[in-house]
């Protein structure tokens, strides 16, 4: 069987906060308080819940073409993927992504993914990301947002979470029995933590 993993995107190897801010900033006036920590875009720039996805989408995601230009995490993170290719051989590297399916979105996450130096077997757009890890036979992921985690260990998926404030506050305990958790603070740890699990 061939050994798969699966990496996240935004929180994970791009900097959506970072690349958000300013558009968000642009639409709505408010300055981010990145003080708060992330639990969602509604927190950090203070407004009424669920206005970022009611209000904004089309205009980031569509208009602004958000997700084609976003910093990358770490400078040199596209190194993850050509290492993980170097040193198991046979491996398959997914990105596995929440993002919406709109076609520009869709379009700037490959080209986002493509520009930025990442190697990987495929791309894919998935809400319920535990699901689609267990058809697709992916046993390791990593991932920063918490539903995700705790949804992907409670499915067998080994999970190497990206440390991030709003993921700090995670339990492991809870869900050790059933898969391993791994938290690492950049992609060199991700890179030896996934060697581990896989």
């Amino acid at each position: 069987m061939k050994k798969k993993i699966g990496i996240d995107l935004d929180g994970t190897v791009a900097n959506f906060i970072v690349g958000a801010s300013q558009v968000i900033k642009e639409y709505f006036g408010h300055e981010p308080d990145l003080s708060k920590g992330f639990w969602g875009m509604d927190e950090i720039f203070d407004l009424v819940p669920g206005t970022f996805h009611r209000d904004i989408k089309d205009f980031v995601y569509k208009g602004k073409r958000l997700f084609r230009d976003l910093p990358k995490l770490e400078e040199d993170n596209h190194l993850l993927t050509s290492s993980l290719y170097r040193d198991i051989p046979g491996l398959q590297i997914h990105f596995v992504t929440a993002r919406p399916t709109y076609i520009e979105v869709v379009e700037d996450t490959r080209l986002w993914i493509k520009e930025n130096g990442f190697l990987c077997h495929g791309i894919h757009h998935a809400d319920d990301k535990a699901s689609f890890c267990v058809e697709k036979g992916i046993s390791v992921m990593i991932e920063d947002q918490v539903n995700h985690i705790i949804d992907l260990s409670d499915n067998g998926i080994d999970v190497i979470v990206m440390d991030q404030p709003w993921n700090r506050d995670l339990t492991t305990e809870l869900h050790e029995q059933k898969s391993r958790i791994r938290r690492v603070n950049n992609w060199r740890e991700a890179f030896v933590a996934a060697k581990e699990l896989l």
